[in-house]
């Protein structure tokens, strides 16, 4: 077994669509091993579960028989001229 490392929930969710691919799995398939429901796998893959229950993932790892590490990245703020650095980690926290 390799394992992944991912550094936020973007590329968690990029590698299982990516295996599920890989093992030709369909949604309704590895939603159903897993216990997930097909509809919260389609917005996981698509990114759009920022806060998923570790459980959830947990099952979904082991259908796909994944092993990862998470590794969280550090924001280094870059001071822009006239804005401090609070306003540069406020903005990025917010996409802006």
């Amino acid at each position: 077994m390799v394992t992944h490392q991912v550094t936020d929930w973007i590329q968690l969710a990029e590698l299982v669509r990516e295996q599920r691919e890989k093992q030709h799995l369909s949604q309704a398939a590895l939603a159903r091993a897993a216990k997930v429901s097909r509809y919260w796998l389609i917005g996981f893959e698509a990114g759009e579960k920022r806060s998923a229950p570790f459980d959830m993932i947990m099952r979904l790892l082991l259908e796909l028989n994944l092993s990862i590490t998470l590794t969280p990245i550090r924001i280094t703020p870059i001071v822009e001229d006239g804005i401090s650095a609070s306003e540069v980690i406020r903005r990025h926290t917010q996409g802006a």
